[in-house]
Formats: C-alpha cells, structure tokens, sequence
C-alpha cells in the first residue's frame, strides 16, 4: 500500500504520515495550530466583552427610541466607553458611522461631545 502525501494545515509543507490518521506534519505543528487558534479566540472573546460593555453604558445614558442625545466625551471615556468597540459601520444620514446594536454614533463637529441616536 503506498502512502500518499499530505499537507501540513499549519506549516503548508508536504509530507508522508506515519499513520493513517496524521493530519499535521509534527507534533509542535499541531500544537502551535491550535494555540494560535485558541488566541485568535481569546482576542474575539474580548472585543465581543467590549461591544457589550459599551451597549451597557449606553443603555444606563437613557437615549429614548428615535432620540438623539449628546455626551461629553471625557465623561463617556472614564465610564469605560470605548470608541473603537463597535458591532458594525452603518450609513445614517449620507454618512458612515458606527454602530453598537441599535445605537449610532454620530461623527461631532466638536471633538468633545459624542452624539448618540437610537433607532431601536
């Protein structure tokens, strides 16, 4: 019986297996794999706890459904806002925001305000 080649999922390299099941080239390659997979996990997990830890701030402002409400920025920022954690980029009014779930922020003027709409 001849044994075919394989390629290696994490190192790309072609090699013969040792069994029949063998799916990485080496055992380090196997377990480099999976911890880099692990990481990239981790870092998600993350950035999901910071959308959800925003949308918690901006449900506790009290932003009506259709309302549109201004923040100062530096008291946003030390409640734990982050401005970068969002769940999407959405057009509103001809222009591209973001957007965490039905909150949109909105680009300011100022650069000491957020403005906030929700279209929930």
């Amino acid at each position: 019986m001849t044994i075919m080649e394989k390629t290696c999922p994490y190192s790309g390299i072609q090699f013969k297996p040792k069994r029949r099941n063998q799916v990485f080239a080496s055992p380090q390659n196997r377990i480099r794999y999976h911890n880099e997979n692990a990481a990239k996990a981790r870092e998600m997990e993350q950035d999901i706890k910071k959308i959800r830890n925003n949308l918690k701030i901006l449900a506790s402002l009290g932003i009506k459904n259709g309302e549109r409400k201004s923040f100062d920025k530096d008291l946003l920022l030390k409640k734990g806002y982050d401005p970068f954690a969002v769940s999407r980029l959405f057009m509103f009014e001809n222009t591209l925001c973001s957007r965490v779930e039905h909150y949109v922020l909105l680009k300011s003027s100022d650069n000491k305000t957020f403005t906030f709409v929700n279209l929930k």
